[in-house]
C-alpha cells in the first residue's frame, strides 16, 4: 500500500502538467475562435458601412448632376477656349483660400470633392461628369494614391489652358499634394464666377444674368 501510494504521488505531477497543458490548448483555441469571430464581424460591419456610403455618394452624385450640372450646361453651355476673355492671366483670380467666401463650393469641395471636381470638368468642357468619376475611380483602384493626384494635376492644367491662365506645373503639383480639397474649391469658384452663376444650396444654382 505504501509503495502504491508513493507511485501515485510520484506520477501525479506529470498528469497535472498534462491536464494543465490541455486546458491551455483549449483556452487558446477558444480565444482564437472568439478573435476570429470578432474580426469577421468587424469586416462585415466595415463592408456594410462602405457599401452604404457608396450608395449615398452615388445617389447624391446623380441628383447633383441632374439638378445642377445638367441645368448649368443647358443654360450656359461649356467653356470655349476661343471665347474666353482672360488673356494669359498668371493664376486664377480666386486665391487658394478665396473659396472660403463661396460657402457651398467649400462644402461640396470638402465633403464630396469628387462630385465637385466632376462638376468643374463638365462645365469647363474638360470631361463629362460621369466619365470624370469613372476615370478617377479607375486611377484610384489600379494606381493607388499617385494616380488620382496626377489626374487632378492634369485636370487643373487643362482648366488653366481653357481659361488662358499660365501653366505653372510645379505650383500645381505642390497645391494638389498639400491642399487637394482647396485646389478643387479654387477651381470650382473660378469656373462658377467666370460663367456667371453661383451654387446656393445642396443642388441649387442661381444665375447672375
Amino acid at each position: 500500500m505504501a509503495v502504491a501510494g508513493t507511485m501515485v504521488v510520484m506520477s501525479s505531477p506529470p498528469l497535472v502538467e498534462e491536464l494543465a497543458k490541455e486546458g491551455e490548448r483549449r483556452l487558446g483555441g477558444s480565444r482564437e475562435a472568439m478573435l476570429t469571430k470578432s474580426l469577421e464581424k468587424q469586416a462585415r460591419v466595415g463592408f456594410g458601412s462602405m457599401c452604404f456610403q457608396m450608395c449615398i455618394g452615388v445617389l447624391f452624385a446623380f441628383l447633383y448632376n441632374k439638378q445642377a450640372v445638367e441645368k448649368i450646361i443647358k443654360k450656359k453651355g461649356v467653356l470655349d477656349e476661343d471665347k474666353v476673355e482672360n488673356p494669359h492671366s498668371d493664376d486664377f483670380e480666386t486665391g487658394i483660400c478665396g473659396c472660403f467666401d463661396d460657402k457651398w463650393v467649400c462644402i461640396h469641395g470638402l465633403c464630396c470633392p469628387l462630385v465637385r471636381m466632376a462638376h468643374t470638368n463638365a462645365v469647363a468642357g474638360i470631361m463629362d461628369f460621369w466619365t470624370s468619376i469613372f476615370v478617377y475611380f479607375c486611377c484610384a483602384i489600379f494606381t493607388g494614391g499617385i494616380g488620382p493626384c496626377c489626374l487632378m494635376v492634369h485636370w487643373r492644367g487643362q482648366l488653366k489652358h481653357i481659361m488662358r491662365i499660365e501653366d505653372h506645373c510645379f505650383n500645381d503639383v505642390v497645391v494638389t499634394l498639400c491642399l487637394p480639397s482647396l485646389s478643387i474649391c479654387q477651381q470650382g469658384t473660378a469656373v462658377d464666377r467666370y460663367m456667371g452663376y453661383e451654387v446656393t444650396g445642396c443642388c441649387d444654382v442661381e444665375y447672375n444674368d
